[in-house]
Parts: structure tokens; C-alpha cells; sequence
């Protein structure tokens, strides 16, 4: 297959994707926000202190975000270029 042909099918599945990618990112960080708040929760810690430490805890969800999204397009580049 010809270069721009791999590109373009590549650009193609990530705009048809991108939104399930985008909604499983999402979902797997708030789950992992929402398992740490219960953590300090068990130990004794109120809600707002819990949702607090868990969330520093985490990090910067913007720069999480956009890591994950290099990661899937040099993945996916890796894919279609082997």
C-alpha cells in the first residue's frame, strides 16, 4: 500500500475512534480517582479531604490526556508503518 494511502487510513481510524478513545480514557481515570478516594475513605479521611489527596495524587489529567494520545497515534503509526 502505497504511503499516503497508509496515512490516510491511519487518520481515518483515528477520527472514527477517537471518540470511543476519548470516553474509555475518561472512564478508566475517573474510575482510578474514584478507587483512590475510597481508599483514603477506608482510612478514615472525609469526603472532600479523600477526593482531594486522590486527585493530586493522580495528576494532571490534561497532561495524562495528551500523553495517551502520543501514545495511541505513535502506536498506531507503528502499527501501519510494520
Amino acid at each position: 500500500m502505497s504511503d499516503w494511502l497508509r496515512e490516510l487510513w491511519r487518520k481515518e481510524r483515528f477520527i472514527v475512534y477517537r471518540q470511543q478513545f476519548e470516553r474509555d480514557l475518561d472512564e478508566g481515570m475517573r474510575l482510578h480517582n474514584e478507587l483512590r478516594k475510597q481508599e483514603y475513605r477506608n482510612v478514615g479521611i472525609d469526603d472532600d479531604s479523600a477526593r482531594y489527596k486522590a486527585q493530586r495524587r493522580f495528576g494532571n489529567e490534561t497532561l495524562l490526556k495528551d500523553l495517551n494520545y502520543c501514545s495511541a497515534l505513535l502506536l498506531g503509526r507503528l502499527m501501519i508503518d510494520s
